[in-house]
Order: C-alpha cells, then sequence, then structure tokens
C-alpha cells in the first residue's frame, strides 16, 4: 500500500456484471486526499454504478475498495467514511430543512444538542441560515441541491459522493452552483468524487478525471491533459470539438507519423499507443485528430509555415459564436476525396463563403490514432 498521508481511495481491480452483462470490468482507481475526482463517461458506461459501489449501495462481483490502508468493500454502507449526494436529491417531502439533514444523525443515535449545532453549522455553511423550518417544496433547485449537500456533510464524512448532482437545474443555475461547489470543496478540503456525462463541467471542477466508456477506464489525467493530449479514440471524440481526417500510413518514425490525405498531400502527427495500423505502409488506413482552434487559416496563396501540415479549401460556412467565429471549409485530397473541417478563429469577420483558404495546423498538436473503427 502507498503512504495513506498522500492516498484516500484505492479501487483494485473492481468487476460488476447484471445477468450477462458487464457494467464495470477490471476498474483500477487511486484518488487522493482532498481531490476534486470526477468519473466521466455517456449514459451507460458504468460510472453511476461504480459510485454506488463505492457507497456500498451495490456489491462488486470481483475486487477490493481501499481506504486509507484499510479495506472497506465488505463493510455495510453505515459503516463507510463517505456519503451520497443524488441527482434528485431525495429530499423527505414530509420534513422540514432542519429534519431532512437531521435525518441521518438521528438514526445514528447522535444526541440531540449535538445534531442541532450540526445542522445549524452545515445551514451557515451552505447559506441556508433562516431556512430549517421551510419545506422542500418551498425550495428552488438550487436551494434544494444545497440541503441535500448539508445533509451529506452533517455526517462529517471523509469523502463526499456526488452522482449528477447538477443535471436538474438549468443552466444559469446550474453554471452558479458549480462554482459554488468547486469553492466548497476547496474551504473543506474534503475528497468530492462526482460523476457527470457532461464534459464541460468535468473539466471545470476537476482535479482530474477518469474517462469511462462501455464498463471501463479509458484515461486517467488532469483535464488539461485529457484535452491536450488524449489516450484514445474514444476520449479524443468525447472531451472537446476535434476535427478527423482518414489518411493513409506511408512512413513512420520515432513516434511520428506521415499519411497521405489524397493523392498529394502528406501529414504528420504524433503516434497515440501503439503504432497506428498493423498493415503495410502505402496501404493502411488510419485517423488523425486536431482541434478546431489549432487551424491556422491563411489566404490560398499564402507561403506554407515550414514544418506545418497544410490543406487548401473552400469556405462553405461561418458562424459567429460571440467571442470566437466557427468556420467550416472543404478541403479536396484526392479526385473524390473531400473532408469538412471546422476553425475556431477570432478573425472570422474577414472570411466569407466561397473564400478559397489555406489551412495550417501544427505536427506536435495532430494526434494520430491505430485503426480507423475505434
Amino acid at each position: 500500500m502507498q503512504n495513506s498521508n498522500l492516498l484516500n481511495l484505492e479501487i483494485r481491480n473492481i468487476h460488476k456484471r447484471y445477468d450477462s452483462q458487464t457494467a464495470l470490468s477490471n476498474i483500477d482507481l487511486v484518488i487522493r486526499k482532498g481531490e476534486f475526482f470526477s468519473l466521466l463517461g455517456p449514459s451507460g458506461c458504468g460510472k453511476s454504478t461504480l459510485l454506488r459501489i463505492l457507497a456500498g449501495l451495490e456489491s462488486a462481483d470481483e475486487g477490493e475498495i481501499w481506504w486509507n490502508g484499510r479495506r472497506i468493500d465488505q463493510l455495510p454502507a453505515r459503516e463507510r467514511p463517505f456519503n451520497m449526494v443524488f441527482q434528485k436529491y431525495a429530499l423527505f417531502p414530509h420534513l422540514s430543512v432542519f429534519e431532512n439533514i437531521a435525518f441521518g444523525l438521528r438514526l445514528k443515535g447522535v444526541a440531540t444538542a449535538e445534531i442541532r449545532s450540526r445542522v445549524d453549522e452545515v445551514l451557515t455553511l451552505m447559506s441556508l441560515a433562516g431556512f430549517s423550518e421551510r419545506m422542500p417544496e418551498t425550495l428552488s433547485g438550487g436551494q434544494q441541491q444545497r440541503v441535500a449537500l448539508a445533509r451529506a456533510l452533517a455526517n462529517r464524512p471523509e469523502c463526499v459522493l456526488l452522482d449528477e448532482p447538477l443535471a436538474a437545474l438549468d443552466q444559469k443555475l446550474r453554471e452558479h452552483m458549480q462554482t459554488e461547489l468547486r469553492l466548497l470543496q476547496r474551504r473543506l478540503g474534503l475528497t468530492f468524487i462526482f460523476v457527470t456525462h457532461d464534459q464541460e463541467e468535468a473539466m471545470l471542477l476537476s482535479d482530474r478525471i477518469a474517462v469511462m466508456n462501455a464498463g471501463r477506464v479509458e484515461q486517467v489525467s488532469t483535464p488539461r491533459e485529457l484535452y491536450e493530449a488524449p489516450q484514445s479514440v474514444f476520449c479524443a471524440r468525447f472531451v472537446g470539438r476535434r476535427n478527423e481526417i482518414l489518411g493513409t500510413v506511408q512512413r513512420r518514425d520515432a513516434g511520428w507519423v506521415d499519411l497521405s490525405f489524397g493523392d498529394r498531400v502528406i501529414l504528420r502527427g504524433r503516434s497515440v499507443g501503439a503504432t497506428p495500423g498493423s498493415g503495410v505502409d502505402g496501404k493502411t488506413e488510419t485517423r488523425f485528430f486536431v482541434r478546431p482552434e489549432r487551424l491556422r487559416i491563411l489566404t490560398a496563396n499564402a507561403n506554407p509555415s515550414e514544418g506545418w501540415n497544410t490543406l487548401v479549401g473552400e469556405v462553405v460556412q461561418v458562424v459567429f459564436r460571440g467571442t470566437y467565429s466557427e468556420v467550416v471549409f472543404a478541403v479536396t485530397g484526392g479526385a473524390n476525396e473531400s473532408t469538412l473541417l471546422r476553425a475556431f478563429t477570432d478573425e472570422g469577420a474577414t472570411t466569407t463563403v466561397g473564400d478559397q483558404v489555406r489551412v495550417e495546423f501544427s505536427p506536435q498538436e495532430t494526434h494520430v490514432f491505430s485503426g480507423v473503427d475505434e
């Protein structure tokens, strides 16, 4: 085991099946003390199932969960140092705010005076002082969410598990609560494990993110690393916007791959993972990915920059998006091969539909993955 001063939670080889369907397969994660850690992925990828296993609401078929050097997966939920906040908050409609927060403490047999002290403490912490006698139906969505958080925090957990707690809020309130949640976590110094399918939310809140797909962890990285250096086709597609071009491998050399696009254009990118393609150079097809904001738009007759990838195309759409413009253009690499690409630029006002343009992007920011059907 690692030093428990540096490690809060270790998830070892967790597997979960429902009948013949695999929900989780070989999940190994280390979550550090005081970290805001997100489980990110599409619906059905297993992220909520993993959270419920951590909480003790479901059991794994295989694997272990360790907390500060102690194995806890065999403990009942009430004996684990976690509290969970659900997407629908699960407030008792017939109980006041005070009684909703006090409910778990009463079940644990906490003394009345201590209950009053803890509830008042978390009401103040969550900016809910004066709301103790209100009923849940009289509260806004954001207030209900804060009551649910207050109920979890009143138990003084060492780790808070959050299962898409902001999903039911409208966009403006959701953005406000994202900020409040991150500030609260930093102030308390607790470990937060947060489930979401919203990539922007995960990028905003998290110290690190585990991207999940079909019951497996695809990548664990900081938000910046995940965006700038995706380690799989799934991560490149799921996190952020991207351009994809199908090309043919021509040459491989020390982590670099040269691909032909059509008859004449050669593009270079960094190889991610295994060497792209398993066939013969000149025949093996694969994809490369590049982010739209990494593309530079020049006039068609501009001299290409040395060492940069270059494509020539025609602008087919310009969309103003407030802080930037999205320019869509068609590039042709051969007689019958045309691909639509997107560039994000602050110079969209000078670009119009029908313009012939030269587009450049750095090989350093071009990612080449093995295979074309991943």
